[in-house]
């Protein structure tokens, strides 16, 4: 049994994510237990942890070696405790998270009375473990994977060299990417790809190749340039999403922001009919199996389009971003 350590950026992303990090794995997600910020679950541990440090909304993964009433957490952590010590630990840090309630106690209380076990707490160790106390309920686990995304305030707009305002967050582009199960090594396409966010966080998360595709040259153009600043190689291509120069099931998954309100009227046409014409193209260059994550306004409803375009629906994720838009992540898959 494992469990994940959210954050409370969202009520349902997080989840999500860990969802599709999972499967990536080669793990069916099934959860056990949920609560806030928590989620315990089955998967293969070693596979899960290798895709953990990728993740932009999963803090942690670990595996439980107890838990029950938070009244327990003395307990539970010698139980802990006892079963690393027979494994041949030697040696762990102790963190105490408690989600939206006030600690029970200090690590140092709650090591007080195991000093006969052979194992001691060292922050210089490399073994975490983890108490984590919500809704009532303590869970004592040893972390094995945790996020790592690198300095985010580093290339975030306006810190990049070419950028514009409106786009998408370091974190949520490297959660769709996620949401699109991009296998390392694989190919990722962003077909409304504008400064490249998404694209550029596909190779950090281990992606082989990110292909840029936007109908405005300035864009692919800046693109270019920000892999450039970064270190990194793309290819950037000036094209209609809607008639993509690539092979059938060339891609391995798909992320992409589509235009919509001011930017769509630039385009010259709607968000349903550059969306439709999107998917047409996504069916085809996509590999059988593979993935897209697309976001558009709640009120236009855009999970329908992947429906409608034969689509499995894996998952619609409505966020509010202000009193006038609520946007909708939609996930979905292509028949195998």
């Amino acid at each position: 049994m494992l469990y994940a350590y959210l954050s409370g950026r969202h009520p349902r992303l997080p989840e999500e994510e860990l969802k599709a990090l999972v499967e990536l794995s080669g793990s069916a997600y099934k959860p056990l237990l949920r609560l806030d910020q928590v989620v315990l679950f089955n998967a293969d541990v070693v596979n899960v942890s290798a895709y953990a440090k990728r993740a932009a909304y999963v803090k942690e993964v670990g595996e439980v070696l107890a838990y029950g009433e938070r009244c327990e957490v003395e307990e539970l952590l010698a139980k802990a405790l006892r079963s690393l010590e027979l494994r041949g630990l030697k040696s762990f840090k102790l963190e105490l998270t408690s989600i939206k309630v006030e600690p029970c106690c200090s690590p140092t209380e709650l090591l007080r009375g195991l000093t006969k076990l052979s194992i001691r707490p060292s922050l210089s160790s490399e073994n975490t473990v983890r108490i984590l106390i919500s809704e009532g309920v303590a869970i004592v686990g040893l972390a094995v994977g945790r996020r790592d995304l690198g300095n985010v305030k580093l290339r975030s707009p306006p810190n990049r060299p070419f950028w514009r305002s409106g786009e998408l967050d370091i974190r949520l582009s490297r959660a769709m990417v996620n949401l699109s199960r991009l296998p390392y090594g694989g190919t990722f396409l962003d077909a409304f790809c504008g400064t490249g966010t998404l694209a550029l966080e596909a190779v950090l998360a281990g992606g082989s190749k990110a292909l840029c595709v936007d109908i405005d040259g300035s864009m692919a153009y800046g693109s270019k340039t920000n892999f450039s600043w970064a270190g990194l190689d793309s290819l950037s291509l000036i094209a209609n999403a809607r008639r993509l120069p690539l092979k059938e099931g060339s891609v391995d998954s798909i992320a992409s922001d589509p235009p919509y309100g001011r930017s769509t009227r630039v385009v010259g046409e709607s968000y349903g009919d550059l969306v439709e014409g999107f998917l047409q193209e996504s069916a085809r260059v996509l590999k059988p199996g593979g993935y897209v994550a697309y976001a558009g306004p709640v009120d236009l409803a855009p999970y329908k389009y992947a429906v409608e375009q034969g689509f499995d629906l894996i998952a619609r994720i409505d966020q509010y971003v202000h009193s006038g838009l609520t946007r909708q992540i939609v996930v979905a898959k292509k028949a195998t």
